[in-house]
């Protein structure tokens, strides 16, 4: 009982964080729960080196798109405990996929599909934090805001490199372990995995 009074008062406040944030936007044109498509291709090569070029099908639902005065904006609203690490922020490929979408693809508009005017220009993408308040704003969200092209500023690989890896590995099944510090620490079946010292003698 006393746990489910406890979500209780916790689902009560995020559904006020959101009506908050919601009347702070103001009177902006925006969709909720808008479908994205993409259809592109990527260059890649061969195992042998040859030029490769994959045709890809790119889908997603986004939360919000609001079209701003200054360009469009895609919002993502999650209700985690911990919001993303502000470093972590600038090459998250959630973040980066939103805003290439809907720039470059089309997003859903009710029952129809569009394409932005040229014109248009998207801002970036953000996540609103629901279950998390500035210090100073206790009753509204914190908002994370990404500008558009972050990610090919901040990582070491480009949003396109990283869509034809990931290709590549769906198409010829080569699913190759990768360590990874902050995350294969925490896992409990290291010792199985091939990436990291524990694991090598097993498999």
């Amino acid at each position: 009982a006393w746990e489910s009074k406890q979500m209780r008062t916790e689902a009560h406040a995020v559904s006020s964080r959101l009506f908050a944030w919601l009347v702070q936007q103001g009177e902006v044109e925006s969709i909720a729960e808008a479908g994205l498509k993409l259809k592109t291709s990527v260059n890649t090569t061969n195992l042998d080196g040859s030029p490769r070029v994959i045709q890809l099908s790119v889908n997603g639902r986004a939360d919000r798109i609001e079209f701003q005065a200054d360009g469009v904006v895609v919002y993502d609203f999650k209700t985690g405990r911990k919001p993303m690490e502000k470093k972590d922020l600038p090459t998250d490929i959630q973040l980066a996929l939103y805003s290439y979408l809907v720039k470059s693809g089309n997003y859903e508009d009710g029952t129809s599909q569009k394409s932005l005017a040229p014109e248009m220009d998207v801002k970036g993408a953000a996540l609103v934090q629901l279950r998390s308040s500035p210090k100073d704003q206790k009753d509204l969200p914190i908002v994370q805001f990404v500008n558009a092209g972050d990610h090919d500023q901040e990582s070491e690989v480009s949003l396109d490199e990283r869509l034809a890896s990931a290709a590549t590995v769906i198409l010829d099944e080569t699913y190759e372990a990768r360590y990874n510090e902050q995350q294969c620490r925490k896992c409990s079946v290291r010792i199985m995995c091939p990436a990291v010292p524990e694991g090598r003698p097993v498999l």
